[in-house]
């Protein structure tokens, strides 16, 4: 729970930023608006995949990520493949 407060103050803390931003740099009208839903945008994106790839790590430690489906199968079975070799396809020309 701790990490989704922390990622909810340091999202707050960058859009206060990117929001004053703008004026810093003394832009108006239409270019200050999409400064703002700009950087607005890459901080929301950004602290949702951050939250996604901590879920992600949490579930992988807990064990609670059990691969299924016959689509893992699938990868398995072509991970388990040997690797082609060229040697050996060679061993039966003359």
């Amino acid at each position: 729970m701790n990490i989704y407060l922390a990622t909810l103050a340091a999202l707050v803390v960058y859009l206060v930023i990117a929001w004053f931003l703008g004026n810093l740099l003394h832009l108006h009208g239409r270019d200050l608006w999409v400064l703002r839903i700009g950087l607005s945008i890459i901080g929301v994106a950004a602290a949702a995949v951050f939250l996604w790839f901590k879920r992600k790590e949490q579930k992988e430690a807990t064990g609670m990520n059990e691969p299924s489906g016959p689509a893992h199968a699938e990868v398995d079975a072509l991970a388990v493949r040997p690797q082609y070799r060229p040697d050996a396809a060679r061993a039966g020309r003359v």
